[in-house]
């Protein structure tokens, strides 16, 4: 597997090694540098890792005995930056892991769902506003399937393939047509047989088992898809992602592989390409 953050790109190898390379500004490789580096560089002192994610300007890392690993530079109440991986968390069960700002969530085993660090908008789903230290369970989750993820929410998706979602709502995250924040999860109405879903900072979007794409929440920058640049508190059909096949997300950007092999992106651009409201081919 691999995952991307915004200038760098990290890689975890069958003998469950992490190897990292991009930008390395604040020390998101993990190489106990901030050289940039043009080739994959090994990240030592983490273990056997068994999941990877990368985001912005950091990186975290699972291995095999549920501690969690981190490097770079990530919100965590106070600006947490270190070129050298630094444990911070330890989740047995654990099968992977995400940073949310200032806030983590990790999918179990079990298929259960636990989270820890601020807590102001609700995004750790245990149903209070208290910060948390150490991981609690997200209140009723017992089958899920995939964890996501963004700057202030969170969403599942469970083993009935419907979705949930929880956390701060003030750009529309949660899709349940409201922008009052949620301590618990809640139902995403009008999305069912979804096998993939993704979130952005402000945004989620779902896929479902016939290639129909739904999308909800921020989109200052068309990132929902929807031809206009409203946020939507409810889950909106992606007419010209129809027929998808493989969903991906970044901070402002939606991306889906069509079966044809047609690849369509839309939302920020980054300076690479112009925004685009509407789904089109890279």
């Amino acid at each position: 597997m691999a995952d991307a953050g915004d200038l760098h790109t990290c890689a975890l190898t069958p003998t469950g090694s992490v190897m990292c390379w991009g930008l390395n500004m604040h020390g998101e490789v993990g190489d106990k540098s901030t050289t940039d580096r043009l080739y994959p560089t090994e990240v030592t002192g983490v273990g056997s890792t068994i999941f990877v994610t990368a985001d912005d300007s950091h990186t975290c890392s699972l291995n095999d005995t549920g501690s969690v690993w981190c490097w770079g530079e990530i919100a965590l109440g106070s600006v947490f930056r270190s070129e050298v991986p630094t444990e911070l968390q330890k989740v047995p069960g654990a099968v992977s892991v995400y940073a949310g700002f200032e806030f983590f969530c990790a999918l179990l085993a079990d298929k259960t769902v636990q989270c820890w660090g601020n807590n102001e908008v609700g995004q750790l789903g245990d149903g209070t506003t208290s910060p948390r230290k150490t991981p609690r369970a997200v209140l009723a989750v017992a089958d899920a399937t995939y964890l996501t993820v963004g700057h202030h929410h969170a969403c599942v998706l469970l083993a009935d393939k419907t979705v949930q979602c929880w956390g701060g709502s003030g750009l529309a995250q949660l899709g349940i047509g409201v922008l009052s924040k949620s301590t618990s999860p809640q139902t995403v109405p009008g999305v069912s047989d979804v096998v993939q879903l993704e979130s952005g900072d402000g945004h989620t979007c779902a896929l479902t088992a016939t290639g129909s794409l739904f999308c909800w929440g921020w989109n200052e920058v068309g990132q929902v898809g929807d031809g206009s640049k409203l946020n939507r508190p409810l889950p909106v059909e992606i007419i010209e992602a129809r027929g998808a096949v493989d969903l991906a997300t970044s901070d402002a950007t939606t991306c889906v592989r069509l079966s044809d092999g047609d690849v369509r992106c839309w939302g920020d651009g980054y300076g690479l390409r112009p925004q685009s409201i509407y789904p089109s081919s890279r």
